[in-house]
């Protein structure tokens, strides 16, 4: 398999897991977590300071980020492979689920694979003060 035929593999792979979640599935893309997944959210949000580790970890990162936001669409997002690594830059749009307001801005998002399956996610919010002053009660 050539290198593009490899980079436009993890970006369907990466597509195919923002859309499953976003769906509400997690079923259809455990194939695609390696069992060595690391997620890595910024310490500056409620549920971040921490890597989730394994398929357990991934796990309680979506329950995690589920509690924390609703209503979470993903618009305009555009993705760029290079090597193994896929960045995924889109439009966050969302709830705060335990205050009802809205939230709008930028995040990107670090995913790396190996052998077709997801070995680290990295996401970056553009502004996690919005968001934890949106948060506040």
């Amino acid at each position: 398999m050539s290198i593009v035929e490899t980079e436009n593999g993890n970006i369907e792979i990466v597509k195919r897991v923002l859309g499953e979640y976003l769906a509400g599935g997690i079923d259809a893309i455990k194939p695609f977590i390696a069992d060595d997944v690391a997620v890595h959210v910024p310490v500056s949000m409620p549920y971040g300071g921490r890597a989730y580790r394994g398929w357990q970890g991934y796990l309680d990162v979506i329950k995690a980020v589920r509690a924390f936001w609703s209503d979470t669409q993903l618009e305009g997002s555009e993705y760029a492979a290079t090597g193994n690594k896929v960045i995924c830059v889109s439009q966050l749009k969302a709830r705060i689920a335990k205050t009802g307001k809205p939230y709008e801005g930028p995040v990107v998002e670090v995913w790396e694979l190996r052998d077709r399956q997801i070995v680290s996610v990295t996401p970056f919010y553009y502004d996690t003060k919005a968001i934890l002053d949106l948060a506040a009660p």
